[in-house]
C-alpha cells in the first residue's frame, strides 16, 4: 500500500479561487459607465466614454491645433500592491482605431494617481507601452514594459525600461483587438500580449518574465507607498484629431500573502491519495 503526497503548490494551482481576490472585474455589459473616469494630458479634447454591446468605447477628439492628445480611462477603485503578495491585470481590447497610437503611444497598466496625468513628474506608473517613444520606452512599432515614463524628450531617467520589444507588432492588427496581461510580485514581473501580428503579418504572442534584480529595482521601490489604479490611455497620431480605444473587459486581481493561502487551503494542503 502506497501514499502519494500532493504538494500545496499543486493544490494552489488547481484552486485559484482560494488564492486570488478580484479588485476589478468589469465586462462593460450594463450599458452604463460606472467606476471609470477620464484622465489625460492638458491638451484640449472632447472625451466621450460610452458603454454598449459589452464594450466600453473611449473616443478622444482634439479641439485645438496640437492633435497629440493623450487620454483614457482610469479606475475609481484602487489597491495597494505593496500590501499584497502579487497581482495581475488583464486588458481585453476589442479594437484600437487607426491612426493611433502615436507620439508616446498607448498605455495599459497601473498608475498611483487617478487625478493627475500619469506622465506627470511625481506620478508613478507600471505598464505596457505600445508604439511609444524611441528613447523613453523603446517601444517604436512594438511594446515595452516600463515604469514612470514621464515628461517630454530625452530618456526615461525617471523610470525603467524593464523589457523592450521594438519593431515587433503590425499596427493594423490592433484594429481587430488583442489581449494584454501583466503582473508582478516581490520576486519579479511578467507580461503577455496575444492576438497581434508581427511586422510581417503573422499572428504572434509577445511575452516575457524576469526578476527585479535583473531590472535594477525591487517590488517595494516600484509599488511602495501608494494606492494604484487601472489605466488604459491612448495618444493620437498627429495627422488625426480623433482616436478611439474599445475595451471588452478589464480585470485586476491580487494574490494573498502565503500565510493567507495556507489558511485558506488548510485541510487540503497536503493530500494523501491512497493507492493499492
Amino acid at each position: 500500500m502506497k501514499f502519494q503526497h500532493v504538494s500545496l503548490l499543486a493544490v494552489a494551482l488547481s484552486t485559484p479561487s482560494l488564492l486570488a481576490t478580484s479588485i476589478i472585474l468589469d465586462d462593460f455589459d450594463d450599458n452604463t459607465v460606472t467606476g471609470w473616469s477620464s484622465l489625460g494630458n492638458p491638451l484640449g479634447a472632447d472625451h466621450n466614454i460610452t458603454e454598449s454591446g459589452s464594450n466600453l468605447t473611449s473616443e478622444v477628439i482634439a479641439n485645438q491645433a496640437n492633435l497629440n492628445t493623450h487620454r483614457g480611462i482610469v479606475s475609481d477603485t484602487s489597491f495597494n500592491p505593496a500590501a499584497e503578495a502579487g497581482f495581475s491585470a488583464t486588458f481585453v481590447v476589442t479594437s484600437q482605431g487607426a491612426l493611433a497610437p502615436g507620439a508616446n503611444g498607448m498605455f495599459l497598466g497601473l498608475t498611483n494617481d487617478n487625478v493627475t496625468f500619469f506622465r506627470t513628474a511625481g506620478v508613478n506608473s507600471f505598464g505596457l507601452t505600445f508604439f511609444g517613444h524611441g528613447t523613453r520606452t523603446n517601444s517604436v512599432s512594438g511594446v515595452s514594459l516600463v515604469t514612470n515614463d514621464i515628461g517630454a524628450g530625452g530618456s526615461a531617467t525617471e523610470g525603467l525600461i524593464i523589457d523592450a520589444n521594438p519593431s515587433s507588432i503590425q499596427l493594423a492588427s490592433f484594429q481587430d483587438g488583442f489581449t494584454a496581461t501583466l503582473g508582478a510580485d516581490p520576486a519579479g514581473w511578467f507580461f503577455s500580449v496575444t492576438g497581434v501580428n508581427d511586422t510581417g503579418g503573422t499572428p504572434t504572442t509577445i511575452s516575457d518574465s524576469g526578476t527585479w534584480a535583473d531590472a535594477g529595482s525591487d517590488y517595494a521601490t516600484v509599488f511602495g507607498g501608494a494606492n494604484w489604479h487601472a489605466l488604459a490611455s491612448n495618444q493620437g497620431d498627429p495627422a488625426n484629431n480623433t482616436h478611439t480605444l474599445v475595451l471588452d473587459s478589464i480585470s485586476l486581481q491580487t494574490v494573498p500573502e502565503p500565510s493567507s493561502a495556507l489558511l485558506g487551503l488548510i485541510g487540503v494542503g497536503f493530500l494523501s491519495v491512497r493507492r493499492r
